[in-house]
């Protein structure tokens, strides 16, 4: 009796615990769970052709882009698990191979081109967190001629969709113990969103290494197709903490990305920098960022924005702190621009401000000149303490009759002969 109500607990704790997973096809995935119920198309042609890995090589790989209309029931969403199941035309070997997947939002719908050599670009995913990295095996064994079981990537930490911007999925299969015969491949079922994938297969180079080099496709052995049939699985969000650092892009950059604002400091009043956002930016140009999602940024493409009034500086690793020497950090739980010590070296790559000498300690986030984006100290600054600041950006031990910034917002302190009040007024 004991051991059949500690069963039935534990199906029904499985059972709701499942509840809360909730799944989002793109394609029919569940008619092609069994072999015979689909009529869609496969990958048919080349054997690169093979869409989202492809195991006639040793090292194979695919991104997809992936609208926000598309995946409008996830935004807002913790993705989870990836998954996509194969069609085998006769492969009846066990190929074991090394599998990573990333994530990141991109404001494209379609693969960048250069004009001049004709090459495709994929997207960097060298600022993007690694999802899953695991040993997946093919076994051919397992199932009938020409059916597939489903390949699930359960993901190693969930990856938060704000829903607000397109999606790239980039999966990296490498180093096959065994290939599939080119006549008998491993090949998967399409949909019908066109041009929305890139693909990756070698004997010779990893895709991890491509992406992580010159991202440039290679004119032989690469195909743009359909995206795959596949499917997500997701449960509720928490959405990314805001976060800021400092950012030079190593090319001409779009970065006209929902959740990412990218701003130049054109002045600064007082204990404020008041700041600029920057959508289309020049390689080279210090910035810096606040981001609240997971991007993979694009080339620019138009005309840039003129940064040509934009006071920070970029370090070249012999930049030291100073009197007028002020870089991004976050300390007491408030950003802003802090007074390097003399004692210190920027880093090459980071950014800083060089201001005039005797300044204050630190320097506030204030920013909102051009209409594109309004970014006030109480939304962007939150000391979540009690440390108080004057209006010259020092930190006072108690503060007395008058205008001071505490836990982010500007706060008039009025002292009465008998007691105190404190007013919070919106900055």
């Amino acid at each position: 009796m004991k051991k059949t109500f500690l069963s039935f607990i534990m199906l029904a704790c499985s059972s709701f615990l499942a509840a809360q997973a909730q799944t989002l096809s793109i394609g029919d995935f569940d008619s092609i769970e069994e072999w015979g119920e689909y009529g869609g198309n496969l990958y048919n042609g080349s054997s690169w052709e093979c869409v989202p890995i492809n195991l006639v090589y040793t090292n194979s790989g695919t991104q997809i882009i992936l609208t926000k209309e598309e995946l409008a029931d996830m935004a807002g969403k913790n993705i989870t698990a990836f998954r996509f199941t194969p069609y085998d035309g006769g492969s009846y070997q066990e190929i074991t191979y090394n599998v990573k997947v990333y994530l990141a939002e991109t404001n494209r719908t379609t693969f960048y081109k250069n004009s001049s050599n004709q090459r495709y670009l994929y997207f960097d995913v060298s600022r993007c967190e690694k999802l899953y990295d695991d040993v997946q095996i093919h076994d051919g064994y397992t199932y009938a001629y020409c059916d597939g079981a489903p390949i699930e990537l359960t993901f190693d930490t969930p990856f938060y969709y704000s829903g607000n911007n397109n999606l790239v999925v980039t999966i990296i299969a490498e180093d096959a113990d065994d290939t599939t015969p080119g006549i008998d491949y491993v090949n998967f079922y399409q949909t019908d969103l066109t041009k929305r994938a890139i693909t990756f297969s070698s004997n010779k180079e990893t895709f991890s290494n491509v992406l992580a080099g010159d991202r440039y496709a290679a004119k032989s052995g690469v195909s743009i197709e359909n995206a795959p049939i596949c499917q997500f699985s997701y449960t509720d969000g928490t959405p990314m903490a805001e976060s800021w650092f400092s950012y030079v892009p190593t090319e001409d950059e779009d970065l006209q990305i929902e959740g990412y604002e990218a701003y130049q400091v054109e002045t600064v009043d007082g204990s404020y920098a008041k700041l600029t956002r920057v959508a289309k930016a020049k390689k080279g140009t210090p910035l810096i960022v606040c981001q609240s999602v997971s991007p993979t940024v694009s080339p620019a493409e138009g005309a840039l924005d003129n940064v040509s009034n934009n006071l920070l500086k970029v370090s070249d690793g012999t930049v030291s702190g100073g009197d007028n020497i002020y870089a991004l950090a976050k300390k007491e739980g408030t950003v802003g621009f802090y007074r390097v010590k003399n004692t210190v070296t920027i880093p090459a790559g980071k950014v800083y401000l060089e201001v005039s000498a005797g300044a204050n300690e630190v320097i506030f986030i204030d920013g909102m000149t051009d209409g594109i984006e309004q970014m006030s100290t109480e939304s962007h600054v939150n000391t979540g303490d009690d440390a108080w600041y004057n209006m010259q950006g020092q930190r006072v031990e108690k503060p007395v009759k008058g205008i001071y910034i505490h836990n982010g917002k500007k706060t008039v302190t009025l002292i009465p002969q008998h007691y105190n009040l404190t007013l919070f007024i919106s900055s």
